[in-house]
């Protein structure tokens, strides 16, 4: 297996490796976007703990925008992109098969975001966009926000902490039902926003880096760059914000995970950068799976009427399970699909299974039809000729007309004569004797018949 230090060699003398190897990032939402940021993060740039929150499945239309291909078809993204990164050497990745929405408390959400040193917000709702923010200020934790444009290109908002302006202090002139991203784009649209993501993300997690240039306040404006503006065609702005009067955002207290009270104001993105302790990502993504009982979203069966032998496919995907079972086939991710053979009438059934509780599904029953059979068909057995000692038989031999030196054009100017057959003598070992046919055959068309 290849060692860490050689896999990531081409990179080692351009990041500070030994700091991002110590570093945990959220990304919560893993499509287009969210899934090239983990993978450029944790494959390519050697961040040591990645944790993904997402509650989609990789759909047909999706093929065409994300890095997963059609093996993860129909399951988790999370699961999928956790799956393929965990072949980087010494990465922890984990997953957590969900959305962020209502059913999370803020005292929840707080326990999933807390190990963070930076939580990305990839996802395309507004709401979710504005919440996890939020709950990342009132954690004191820095927080990347992507987001693609319509009409294409696209922003990144770096959130600092209480002492700056936060996501809703800019975002917060939009609608909340607002569309947030292109949804009828190629791929090649959003590289240059993934790519500044990318950057800022950098930025934050090692705030020597070059890349934490971009974020440095200037000689004639003391506050830091938080905003990034790229369109097709047109030069990076890289813009301050003045806090949002009365913003709703702003006036959260902090989290009680931090305390009574907001930490002091802090200068510069170094400052945000403290040790919390935190669990492995691995830990994180079953620890937060399996708080509560698990529910099950799908359990399907591409077909409902079959011919016996062939297969169905199942497929299927729960939330807060540690694992599922179907019977008659065993333990299963939590997301997928599955190939089976049916040979008779049958009803899948499902469970979901964790610590808190075990959930069961059954599928749509599977009526086969039977295949015909056919009866066996008995064949009484003919003795066969026993050849004599006596003459042999003469030969086959064709007659033709006189002798054809001459080259022929055509076969046509052949006369179709048909070749002599004189049968020979034969007798039957036993019983009574019985009409036998013999057929001669010759080069000519049709068989010549003779009966004795």
């Amino acid at each position: 297996m290849t060692d860490r230090d050689d896999y990531f060699a081409r990179v080692g003398a351009r990041l500070d490796l030994a700091e991002l190897t110590k570093k945990f990032v959220i990304v919560v939402g893993v499509g287009s976007v969210g899934s090239a940021i983990a993978t450029e993060l944790g494959m390519r740039c050697g961040v040591g703990h990645l944790a993904l929150v997402d509650g989609d499945r990789l759909e047909p239309p999706n093929l065409s925008r994300h890095p997963l291909d059609q093996r993860y078809l129909w399951a988790n993204k999370a699961d999928g992109v956790a799956e393929m990164l965990s072949a980087v050497p010494g990465i922890d990745v984990g997953a957590l098969n969900r959305h962020i929405d209502g059913s999370f408390a803020d005292a929840q959400l707080d326990a999933l975001l807390h190990p963070a040193d930076l939580i990305v917000v990839a996802t395309d709702e507004r709401t979710t966009q504005r919440r996890v923010s939020e709950r990342a200020l009132a954690l004191d934790i820095p927080a990347v926000i992507p987001t693609l444009y319509v009409e294409r290109g696209g922003e990144v908002f770096v959130q600092l902490g209480s002492d700056n302006p936060c996501f809703f202090c800019w975002d917060g002139f939009r609608p909340p039902d607002g569309d947030v991203r292109g949804v009828s784009a190629i791929n090649t649209d959003a590289l240059a926003v993934i790519q500044r993501a990318v950057y800022l993300c950098l930025a934050v997690l090692v705030p020597t880096s070059a890349e934490a240039r971009d974020l440095a306040p200037t000689e004639q404006d003391p506050r830091l760059r938080q905003l990034f503006i790229q369109r097709p065609g047109a030069n990076l702005l890289r813009l301050p914000l003045d806090r949002r009067h009365e913003c709703p955002a702003c006036r959260v207290g902090p989290s009680p995970l931090n305390g009574a009270q907001r930490r002091p104001p802090r200068r510069g993105v170094a400052a945000f950068m403290t040790a919390r302790p935190r669990p492995s990502a691995r830990d994180w993504s079953v620890l937060l799976r399996t708080n509560e009982r698990p529910t099950i979203e799908l359990f399907s069966v591409s077909e409902t009427l079959v011919m016996e032998g062939d297969t169905v496919t199942l497929r299927w995907a729960a939330q807060n399970a540690s694992y599922v079972e179907i019977d008659g086939i065993g333990e299963l991710p939590t997301s997928g699909d599955r190939e089976v053979v049916v040979t008779n009438a049958r009803v899948f059934t499902m469970h979901a299974v964790s610590p808190r509780g075990r959930t069961t599904v059954t599928s749509d029953p599977v009526r086969v039809l039977a295949l015909p059979t056919i009866p066996p068909v008995r064949i009484n057995a003919v003795p066969l000729p026993v050849w004599t000692s006596g003459p042999s038989a003469p030969p086959i031999t064709p007659r033709r007309k006189a002798d054809p030196s001459p080259p022929r054009e055509t076969d046509e100017q052949l006369e179709p004569l048909w070749p002599t057959f004189v049968p020979p003598a034969f007798e039957l070992p036993q019983g009574p004797r019985l009409p036998v046919r013999f057929t001669a055959r010759s080069r000519f068309p049709g068989p010549l018949d003779r009966h004795r």
